[in-house]
Parts: C-alpha cells; sequence; structure tokens
C-alpha cells in the first residue's frame, strides 16, 4: 500500500497523457521540446530532431491536448498537434519507427481509435474537431468529385538500411489512372 518513487530521468516530462503510445517495449511521448523514447532505462532518446521546426510550431497552451496512436500494422507513431496558432490539432507528426522517417500530414485527428475485428485486423479511426469520424488507409476517392495533385507511393527506401531524400517527384498519367 506504500510506495516509493524512483526518478529514472530528470528533465524531461510528458505534456499530454493522450501522447503516450508503448511501443516496441518503450513508450513514445510528446514532451515541452520534441518527441521522445523511454525504454525504462536513464537512457532517454528524442526522436524529432528532424522536424525540429514543426515541434517548435505546436502551440505551447494546447500541447496538453495532443492525441496519439500507435498504427502497429504500419510501424507508424502518430501525434496530432494543435500548430501554428491554432486551438484544434490540425497536424499530425508520423514517425515510422521501423524505418526512423517521419511524416507530417494534414490530418486534424481530435482523437484516436484503435480497433481490432474478429480476425485480429487492425482499424484505425479519427474523429475530427467536427465530431466526424473517419478510418484510416481505407479508400482513394474523394466522393466524385476530382482529385488534384494527388499521388499514392510506396514508402522510398522502406527495406533499405539507407536514408534517401527526395526532391522532385515527376509523375506520368492519364485521368484514368
Amino acid at each position: 500500500d506504500h510506495f516509493t518513487p524512483i526518478r529514472v530521468v530528470a528533465g524531461v516530462g510528458c505534456v499530454s497523457n493522450s501522447s503516450i503510445q508503448q511501443v516496441r517495449g518503450g513508450l513514445i511521448f510528446l514532451a515541452e521540446d520534441g518527441v521522445y523514447r523511454f525504454d525504462g532505462t536513464p537512457n532517454i532518446v528524442k526522436l524529432s530532431d528532424r522536424i525540429e521546426k514543426t515541434v517548435q510550431s505546436i502551440n505551447p497552451s494546447r500541447r496538453s491536448v495532443a492525441v496519439s496512436a500507435n498504427w502497429r500494422t504500419h510501424h507508424c507513431y502518430l501525434l496530432s498537434v494543435a500548430a501554428d496558432g491554432s486551438r484544434d490539432n490540425n497536424k499530425t507528426l508520423v514517425y515510422d519507427y521501423q524505418n526512423n522517417t517521419w511524416w507530417i500530414w494534414d490530418v486534424p485527428a481530435k482523437l484516436w481509435v484503435s480497433d481490432e475485428d474478429t480476425y485480429d485486423n487492425e482499424r484505425l479511426y479519427f474523429v475530427n474537431q467536427h465530431v466526424q469520424i473517419f478510418e484510416m488507409g481505407v479508400g482513394n476517392h474523394d466522393h466524385g468529385a476530382a482529385i488534384s495533385s494527388n499521388v499514392l507511393t510506396q514508402r522510398i527506401g522502406e527495406n533499405l538500411n539507407t536514408k534517401i531524400t527526395v526532391r522532385q517527384t515527376e509523375v506520368l498519367s492519364d485521368n484514368h489512372t
């Protein structure tokens, strides 16, 4: 009934309990100055150095409303934050922990919900600020409207041990592609 806390790491703390996700035996979470991974030892690792400008754009008074999900089937930690002075979460920082890469998506998630069907297939949903529910990873359409400048690719360098930077992408196709 009596517990004695033991400080493991000093100087780094979580700013949103909804940003904490268990990923591969450790915890990933949002702190005041970035995204960190904690594995229970004093070796806490800052993961977000490469997206420092985006992390700095997070509204300090809205850090506590950041929400996250572990999209296990895609090996991604998703963190939705209010950035650039927004009151609502308007960006999702995506950490691909299998390939150690970052993505910045315009997914305005206020809440993430992960579910599994009877066959253990993962389904990931998010709720936006208008209380609309969306499922991630389904459909390549815009409900009959034309989709402009949309390219869906595989993750470049997904199975390589090297980092690749893409500076320009050209797509040659017609309207039936």
